[in-house]
């Protein structure tokens, strides 16, 4: 590849490149060595969820890499910190699957999402020896953008603070952006967790700039849901955080490819590419969804995600295996055992009743 640009001290980093090379998609390299682009642009985070925090700052990125004649990079870990530090798996904690947030960067424009095997190693370096030994010797990085709670480096020592004077010497500018709020709160990924285990959805639209959504396989179910009335597709449980228990209005789209053949499964191998930009998905159906346990009938099930279609296409629809998206867009009640499937039945038409009502709504 080619050898990273790198600042000198007190001078304006110039980078004579052709801005035509960014109609190339995404490249995703997952390595301690860095990608080699000519006069990196970067910013570093998890981007857990792609919200509307870290949007501004993969906005400003991408718009201070054209403006250099440069490159735009997000540095982020694998797996999350939060999941390797606590030994749990990353399903209990993601916003949003790593072929979902490739997806949602590449829209955005950015050329590479460079993801850090986060282990020992890489959680034990200084923050000092972060910047030295991987931004600056490795990358070449010329300008820096980071929140305003940026922390990394063993401990979280290192800061936008640091970044600044290690900038200094090392020939690189670091600009820091402050939070987006919503209803006089810093959007973060942890205040959507927050909302999402509590079932408040319709609150995490406006906080990601989109609904939430999970994305998986069509699998074969027990059929009881066809046998009651209200036939469902059940998703392969994603690798993400699941909404509370409970009762949803949702859409659902098939998705242009099988997940399974695509981003996913290309993402396996380094350096990589992700889709074209222009991913084309199909108009989405309103449905009703389930998540849970299924407590009528199973004393203690497995949490599953059904999905009834509130309308299908003339000559209905099969949508065994097929990879799908599913929105969700409001609460409507809690996850209940009811007494047999008669009370059941009757709780099924009331919920997709009122979710045609909500779908109906200009």
């Amino acid at each position: 590849g080619q050898a990273p640009h790198r600042q000198e001290p007190g001078k304006q980093a110039k980078c004579p490149i052709d801005n035509n090379f960014r109609e190339t998609a995404l490249q995703v390299v997952r390595s301690l060595e860095p990608p080699r682009p000519v006069c990196p642009v970067l910013s570093a985070g998890n981007f857990d969820g792609v919200h509307l925090g870290h949007q501004r700052l993969i906005e400003t990125t991408v718009e201070r890499a054209r403006a250099l004649g440069g490159s735009s990079v997000l540095l982020g870990f694998e797996p999350h910190p939060y999941a390797f530090f606590r030994g749990r798996s990353e399903s209990e904690h993601l916003l949003c699957s790593r072929e979902q947030q490739c997806e949602l960067l590449q829209t955005m424009g950015v050329d590479y999402l460079w993801l850090l095997p986060f282990n020992d190693q890489v959680a034990r370096l200084s923050a000092e020896r972060f910047v030295d030994e991987l931004l600056v010797a490795g990358l070449g990085v010329t300008h820096v953008i980071v929140g305003d709670n940026f922390r990394f480096g063993a401990g979280r020592a290192g800061g936008a603070e640091l970044l600044r004077k290690r900038g200094a010497e090392k020939g690189f500018s670091t600009e820091t952006l402050l939070p987006i709020m919503f209803e006089g709160e810093r959007i973060s990924s942890s205040r959507i967790r927050h909302c999402l285990l509590e079932g408040k959805v319709e609150a995490l639209t406006p906080m990601l700039g989109r609904p939430y959504a999970l994305r998986g396989v069509v699998q074969g179910g027990d059929r009881r849901g066809r046998v009651l009335g209200f036939p469902t597709a059940n998703l392969s449980l994603p690798q993400q955080l699941l909404p509370a228990d409970g009762i949803y209005v949702t859409r659902l789209r098939r998705l242009g490819r099988d997940s399974r053949s695509g981003n996913g499964a290309a993402l396996r191998s380094k350096p990589e590419h992700c889709a074209s930009r222009a991913v084309q998905h199909e108009e989405p159906w309103p449905a009703v969804s389930s998540v849970g346990t299924r407590p009528t009938f199973y004393a203690d099930g497995q949490r599953i995600v059904e999905t009834h279609l509130l309308k299908t296409p003339n000559g209905g629809i099969d949508l065994y295996e097929q990879a799908i998206e599913i929105d969700f867009l409001q609460w409507l009640r809690p996850q209940e055992r009811f007494e047999d499937a008669q009370q059941l039945q009757v709780a099924m038409r009331s919920d997709t009743e009122r979710a045609r009502v909500f779908h109906a709504r200009p």
